[in-house]
């Protein structure tokens, strides 16, 4: 439950909350090193390390990626050593999270999110976090990956009308089309839709010897998630605003695949879109 009173609290500005995330990285970033454990920069943060060498100026989260063996050993370790008094690591594999990956959220902030109308409060993450993404071995042939990707949004369709609210929607007819479908995951239950899509997802095939490795919990980038093995498991260092973090060595693949030929251009600014989130401090 949130109990602050923001009426008299002025958010975060998006600057501000880039000094908040990045030092959550820092933390984050040293927790693996002194502890042996391997990530990397995805999504829109790996973008901004290579157009920008920061964040992209109007994105506001941040998405790590953890090889399968060093997510499961960061989830144990967390549990006895946390990475900061003031965090937690939340995740679905643990029955934490209603979403398939993890989060590490910073405990002294509260978070407001323009989208949380259509989500059911319990499912709901009130704090600022980093997203961390599993990344699994993928099969070898194109038949075989475009399967994986196929099952693995029927798990992701299955986990939003889990966590979804009734007689919500954009549309009349979506608030009346969906009912149904979001009763019926509810039924099935969301802990129980995100542990089936996990344990499946780690095993699909080894991380360290698939000739693809990529994202399979959160593949809402289709076939742009899979990256040639060996090349993403050859980390590289990467400048991302005033500190170097490690980045994978198929980030040109993978930034082609999920964000275009083009991912060095800016897009138009009818599409420079935050997550339409507001961060306060408590």
């Amino acid at each position: 439950m949130n109990y602050m009173n923001k009426e008299n609290t002025e958010p975060l500005t998006l600057d501000e909350i880039h000094d908040q995330l990045l030092s959550m990285m820092k933390k984050f970033a040293s927790y693996c090193d002194a502890h042996g454990l391997r990530y990397y920069l995805v999504g829109g943060t790996l973008l901004g390390a290579i157009r920008h060498h920061g964040f992209i100026p109007w994105d506001d989260d941040v998405d790590i990626g953890m090889p399968r063996p060093d997510y499961e050993r960061f989830l144990d370790l967390v549990e006895k050593e946390p990475v900061d008094p003031h965090m937690q690591v939340l995740s679905g594999d643990r029955g934490t999270l209603s979403i398939p990956f993890a989060e590490l959220v910073d405990m002294d902030t509260v978070l407001d999110r323009d989208t949380s109308e259509y989500i059911a409060e319990k499912y709901q993450i009130l704090h600022l976090f980093l997203d961390i993404f599993p990344q699994d071995g993928w099969p070898s042939t194109d038949a075989e990956c475009e399967s994986v990707v196929s099952q693995g949004k029927k798990y992701l369709f299955d986990i939003q009308n889990s966590r979804a609210k009734c007689f919500h929607g954009t549309t009349l007819a979506k608030k009346i089309l969906k009912t149904p479908v979001v009763l019926l995951e509810r039924l099935r239950g969301n802990k129980r839709i995100v542990h089936d899509l996990c344990t499946w997802a780690a095993s699909v095939a080894d991380y360290d010897t698939a000739d693809y490795v990529g994202s399979i919990t959160c593949v809402t980038g289709g076939m742009g998630e899979r990256c040639d093995g060996p090349a993403t498991r050859r980390l590289e260092r990467a400048q991302f605003e005033d500190t170097e973090f490690f980045i994978p060595g198929s980030y040109d693949e993978y930034l082609r695949g999920k964000y275009g030929e083009d991912y060095m251009q800016l897009p138009p600014e009818s599409k420079r879109q935050t997550h339409r989130m507001r961060v306060y401090r408590r």
